[in-house]
């Protein structure tokens, strides 16, 4: 992953975060290839799954996320 990762649009260093999308699921995973459906139409995570880390600029607000090398 990146180290002091800066803003492009606003040259502030941007802090690591994590996006949380589900309640059950506090992290955000990348998994290789197409979803497929998976148990009441929701997508499959069946494949590897790679965490993600979001970096976020504390001034602008702007986020760019990262696929890190940590699978689950």
């Amino acid at each position: 992953m990146p180290a002091n990762l800066i803003c492009p649009k606003c040259d502030t260093e941007m802090r690591e975060g994590f996006l949380t999308e589900a309640i059950n699921c506090p992290l955000t995973f990348w998994v290789e290839g197409h979803p497929e459906r998976g148990l009441f139409g929701r997508p499959s995570t069946s494949g590897t799954r790679w965490r993600v880390a979001t970096y976020g600029c504390p001034k602008c607000g702007y986020l760019e996320s990262y696929r890190t090398n940590e699978t689950w």
